[in-house]
């Protein structure tokens, strides 16, 4: 019995490593971690809050687990249908991981979501609001990936994304505070713009022989264009008819149609898993971030 408890208590550092990958809490072979949707949480939350309570906080662990569970489905059902590289393949093929391991580990997140939701609901005015977007963004993204759904590989795949980043911007927002105009105005930047992200996850998906391809390279750059000269366009006007603090936006988006016409399609994979890349610029974001902030604290 003694030698049964130790053996567990040296595996447990492996375990804790393993469910960090799998939900990909921390990042493994350039796949994109669960860090950078959780930007469109705290962006709502530096203009919506006026304080970071616990409900903030749990929201922010609830709103993790979510997106930890649509990644966990993804890369396990892309590791199955496309012979997908990503960590859950990988130890599947070579037994360090079971089926059952897998599922054991959704059915623990699920459980602590659901707990999150029960609480984090209970404790706002915007029950409706944020109940019914918090459901809808999760399951938009399960059966993004899912079969026999599974949206990625459908005509309305490019579009999920940007969907559930705009929902996930209007949940955090209505936790704290109800909708106005800047949010809107918000919102409609972030589809935007993870427009333009999934274009680029296509045409970088392009360059992977084993990758399904939904739309032509040529044609996810045709259309990124048209994106980047919209985002150009609208934040120009904005700056002129609502606040000149979107002139910013017009700059950077300059700087993405600028970095954009100077990477081929081969370099896009790893200028777009850099966070920092001009090809990205989320300096934009950053900026009405801050400017969100120095208005609640003045």
């Amino acid at each position: 019995m003694a030698g049964r408890l130790l053996n567990q208590f040296w595996l447990l550092p492996r375990r804790i490593r393993q469910f960090l990958y799998i939900f990909r809490l921390q990042t493994w072979e350039g796949k994109l971690s669960v860090v950078r949707p959780l930007f469109y949480v705290f962006f709502a939350y530096s203009f919506a809050a006026h304080q970071i309570s616990l409900v903030s906080f749990l929201n922010i662990l609830l709103v993790t687990g979510i997106i930890s569970i649509s990644y966990l489905v993804n890369d396990y059902y892309d590791g199955l249908l496309r012979d997908d590289k990503n960590y859950i393949s990988e130890l599947l093929k070579t037994r360090r991981l079971t089926n059952l391991n897998i599922l054991t580990y959704g059915i623990f997140v699920v459980g602590v979501v659901c707990i999150l939701f029960a609480y984090v609901v209970s404790q706002i005015e915007n029950v409706t609001g944020v109940a019914s977007l918090l459901v809808i963004g999760g399951v938009l993204s399960i059966v993004y990936s899912w079969p026999p759904f599974r949206l990625k590989d459908r005509g309305v795949g490019p579009f999920i994304f940007p969907v559930s980043a705009t929902i996930l911007f209007f949940e955090s927002w209505l936790v704290h505070n109800e909708m106005n105009t800047t949010t809107i105005i918000l919102a409609g930047l972030i589809f935007l713009f993870q427009v333009y992200l999934e274009l680029l996850h296509l045409i970088s998906d392009a360059q992977n022989p084993r990758e399904k391809i939904r739309i032509k390279p040529k044609n996810a750059r045709s259309l990124a264009f048209v994106i980047l000269g919209i985002g150009f366009i609208g934040t120009l006007i904005l700056g002129i008819i609502f606040h000149s603090l979107f002139f910013v936006g017009t700059i950077f988006w300059f700087i993405r149609l600028i970095s954009f016409m100077r990477t081929a399609d081969s370099n896009i994979p790893a200028r777009r898993a850099y966070l920092w890349s001009p090809l990205l610029s989320v300096y934009e974001f950053f900026c009405y971030a801050l400017a969100g902030l120095t208005y609640f604290l003045s």
